[in-house]
């Protein structure tokens, strides 16, 4: 699939940028999760899964770290600004 590889090979040096970033970061970070797989079609809910899953293993890693699932679509501070309210209160503490 040619637009996979093309996207992946597009991607790649981001990737490579956040882990450099991750490594050298070690300030408080609170990660809003987008959960909802509503606008998914079924055939990429797994795939959703994965993401939801690799972005919650990544915060269990780090120490400084605390995440929220959120039931929302990719616009969290547009669909649930509380949310959004609540991670910037704890950031601020």
């Amino acid at each position: 699939n040619y637009a996979a590889e093309d996207e992946f090979a597009a991607m790649l040096p981001t990737m490579y940028q956040a882990e450099e970033s991750d490594k050298k970061y070690n300030g408080t970070t609170y990660l809003l999760i987008a959960g909802s797989d509503d606008e998914w079609k079924d055939f990429e809910k797994p795939l959703k899964k994965i993401w939801v899953d690799e972005l919650t293993n990544w915060a269990k890693q780090k120490e400084n770290v605390n995440y929220e699932i959120v039931e929302s679509g990719h616009f969290i501070q547009r669909e649930k600004p509380g949310s959004v309210i609540t991670a910037l209160q704890h950031l601020t503490k």
